[in-house]
This record gives C-alpha cells, sequence and structure tokens, in this order.
C-alpha cells in the first residue's frame, strides 16, 4: 500500500430490520471492504448521516479503526455543528482524519 491512500470506499452504515445499527454487519463489511481499497470513508457518507446518533458515530468509528486501522480511516463526522460533540479527536479514539464538512 501507498503511504497516501489512493482509493477510498465511501462504506453504507448497515441497520438492522428493527432500524438498529448492526455493528457485527457493519464489523463485517469494513473487514471486507478494507481488504480491496486503501481507505475508507466512515460514518454517513452514503446519506445515513441523519439517522446517527452521536455514539453510533462512534461507535462505526471504533469498528473501522479495529479493522482498517488508524491510518486508512477517515471518520465522517457531519456538519460542523455535530463536530464538537461526535469528533474522535474529542473522544478517546485513535483516527487522525476527520473531516468536518
Amino acid at each position: 500500500m501507498s503511504p497516501v491512500p489512493v482509493v477510498l470506499s465511501a462504506v453504507p452504515t448497515l441497520f438492522g430490520p428493527d432500524g438498529a445499527l448492526d455493528p457485527d454487519a457493519n464489523r463485517a463489511l469494513y473487514k471486507l471492504v478494507a481488504g480491496l481499497v486503501d481507505g475508507l470513508f466512515v460514518a454517513g457518507t452514503t446519506g445515513e448521516f441523519p439517522a446517527l446518533e452521536d455514539a453510533e458515530r462512534l461507535s462505526l468509528f471504533e469498528l473501522a479503526l479495529a479493522e482498517a486501522g488508524p491510518d486508512r480511516v477517515i471518520a465522517h463526522i457531519g456538519a460542523p455543528r455535530s463536530a464538537p460533540r461526535a469528533s474522535p479527536r474529542s473522544r478517546p479514539t485513535t483516527c487522525p482524519r476527520v473531516p468536518t464538512s
């Protein structure tokens, strides 16, 4: 892999039939996609952002970090208004790439 990611994938967030976040399905998807691309853009990049609570978003960041590592995960935190609450930089996590808009 090159030092700078070349191919990034916006990974959808998976929910169960009851509408709740499905951690196991998301973990499996992150593992699959991490084996195919250079980096993952996680938690809201495919239109599900309004459906995610801050805690769910942080959970997705942690799952992605566990499967792909901190140099390969970009944490989508959405609108600047939610950045202070949802940013991995304000929580105990190690995700160095955080777009704020």
